[in-house]
């Protein structure tokens, strides 16, 4: 029995945690990457490169909604692909994928390093971050062509092994080159951006690896396959749009998040909630995890009629994704103090990081359920389920909450907006499931 095969006959429990887990192993991973390069930027170099490698995200969340809307998308199809045996359609998507991305990556680059100085303000850079968010961002930008090996279809393929192995030996390269570039050699914030696009370096270089030599794969991938194929990619981008949408959402809302932090908290403020982002990403990535763990089961399941185990493996999924954000909630809000005291000292920061952390992760027993249903409609190809969640999420919840309370009530209204965001987007999702099995669409 190959990989993609088990997706359909191994038991659901062993299943999930063997694609759950590895998923999460290579989250975790990344994040602990993420971690460390900003506690190494913090103690190495200060609180303002953190600060700056923070703000600089949302510049850099483009190239990221490229990478998942192909990703996402042209997983869906490979392992639905994979369902009917159908190994050519698998190889096409594949390499379409490819050609797209590293074209956009290339448009990006050119794109972000002409206009870097008014995006970066655009973002709130100013002051002593502004220096260091555009050292930063150069770098990044100029090795965006590596930034992604497309684990997700390695995953698609039930391959998880591979995909896991593609996090952990960048990410042990990534650690040993920020302790060498800004530990010893000083580089400073250029030294973590070179250490990042090392590190992605390996992982395109073991990707590159897994697609054109490995052998004993499900489907091969030709020189013929390269061949730009507008209806696939229009299948692609629609079923992964709203992984693109959700990207970009972010995005919106760190640069709108990071503007009213930079008026009413300046960058003392723009900091704190840096470093409660990333604590808070670390400890809510299993259910991210959970989430891309099932969606190839759930797309070669249900092209092979096997509805039973796709709500089979719903209803573990949606069990564990809550009872870990309980758990892991409650820990992260008695441990807030001690997690933040990883990169800073600053009684300022920890003011306002220890609030921001604490509302962030309040609702966590319910941030994954929006996602994991966004998920199981993305995996069976009904794009417009999915892109409804997100929508009308963005639209109707999370930008005009933080707009109009932080707004409003400033940092308060900040900290307010965060968990009703969360418990909003799960009544959203909940009315639009309802709404569909009205409508007799692909249902849960």
């Amino acid at each position: 029995m190959n990989r993609s095969e088990r997706l359909g006959s191994e038991t659901m429990g062993k299943l999930l945690l063997s694609l759950c887990g590895q998923c999460t192993a290579s989250l975790i991973l990344y994040s602990i990457y993420s971690l460390t390069d900003t506690m190494f930027i913090a103690r190495g170099v200060g609180d303002d490169a953190a600060g700056a490698v923070a703000l600089a995200a949302p510049l850099l969340f483009l190239l990221s909604a490229v990478s998942s809307t192909a990703g996402c998308g042209g997983a869906s199809i490979i392992s639905r692909a994979l369902g009917r045996k159908d190994t050519e359609l698998a190889g096409v998507t594949a390499a379409n994928v490819f050609t797209v991305f590293w074209v956009f990556a290339i448009f990006i680059t050119i794109t972000g390093l002409v206009f870097l100085e008014p995006l970066l303000r655009l973002i709130g850079a100013t002051g002593s971050i502004l220096p260091h968010a555009r050292a930063y961002a150069r770098i990044i930008l100029a090795g965006a062509v590596t930034s992604t090996g497309f684990s997700a279809f390695m995953r698609a393929e039930g391959d998880t092994r591979f995909s896991l192995y593609t996090w952990v030996v960048p990410v042990f390269v990534n650690i040993v080159l920020d302790a060498l570039f800004i530990l010893i050699l000083h580089l400073g914030t250029h030294g973590a951006a070179l250490a990042t696009v090392c590190a992605q370096v390996v992982s395109c270089g073991m990707s590159f690896w897994f697609f054109f030599i490995k052998k004993h794969r499900p489907y091969r991938i030709h020189k013929k396959h390269f061949r730009i194929r507008p209806s696939l990619l229009l299948e692609i981008g629609s079923v992964g749009l709203p992984a693109f949408l959700q990207q970009m959402s972010s995005s919106v809302v760190l640069i709108v998040l990071n503007r009213i932090l930079g008026f009413y908290g300046g960058e003392t403020a723009i900091i704190a909630f840096g470093y409660a982002s990333r604590l808070q990403n670390l400890i809510l990535l299993p259910q991210s995890g959970i989430v891309q763990g099932v969606q190839p089961v759930i797309g070669y399941n249900y092209t092979a009629k096997k509805d039973d185990r796709v709500r089979h493996a719903m209803r573990l999924c949606f069990l564990a994704s809550c009872i870990y954000g309980l758990i892991a909630g409650m820990i992260g809000i008695l441990l807030r103090f001690k997690l933040l005291g990883i990169f800073t000292s600053q009684k300022a920061v920890w003011a306002i990081g220890h609030v921001a952390l604490t509302m962030g992760i309040i609702t966590a027993f319910i941030k994954g359920i929006s996602p994991l249903i966004a998920a199981y409609y993305q995996s069976i190809g009904e794009a417009r389920a999915a892109l409804t969640i997100s929508i009308a999420g963005f639209l109707m919840i999370q930008l005009p909450l933080l707009v109009t309370l932080g707004s409003k009530f400033g940092m308060n209204g900040i900290y307010i907006a965060l968990p009703l965001v969360d418990i909003l987007m799960v009544l959203l999702t909940l009315a639009i499931v309802l709404w569909l099995k009205r409508k007799g669409r692909n249902l849960l």
